[in-house]
């Protein structure tokens, strides 16, 4: 099954979302993705979660690495490099091809 691209910011909203649905997730305060330049394919990343005094930290612990496989099966990280990289190719045009005519009853292959 094929990955969906997404921002660092956007895959942190649904992070956010989706760790807050987690019995105690209610107490995360926000989500950040910390990801690793070395790791072209977008899937070199981790989660870190803040929470409010009070959480319990084992469960939020379990909830982060769980939320986190199952992100990864789903989204590829887009970093700044990969998105300058798409943002090139999309602006990339071949150059054109010049067409000659040949002169009537002339073959190129004909000159082999």
């Amino acid at each position: 099954m094929p990955r969906t691209l997404v921002s660092k910011s956007d895959l942190e909203l649904i992070a956010l979302q989706e760790i807050r649905h987690v019995p105690g997730g209610e107490l995360v305060i926000s989500v950040e993705i910390e990801h690793g330049d070395a790791e072209p394919d977008g899937l070199n990343w981790r989660l870190l979660v803040i929470a409010k005094d009070g959480a319990d930290l084992d469960r939020l612990q379990n909830a982060a690495t769980t939320t986190r496989h199952r992100l990864k099966r789903r989204y590829q990280l887009v970093t700044r490099a990969a998105a300058r990289r798409v943002a090139e190719a999309r602006d990339w045009h071949p150059t054109p091809i010049k067409r000659h005519r040949l002169p009537q009853g002339e073959c190129p292959a004909s000159s082999l």
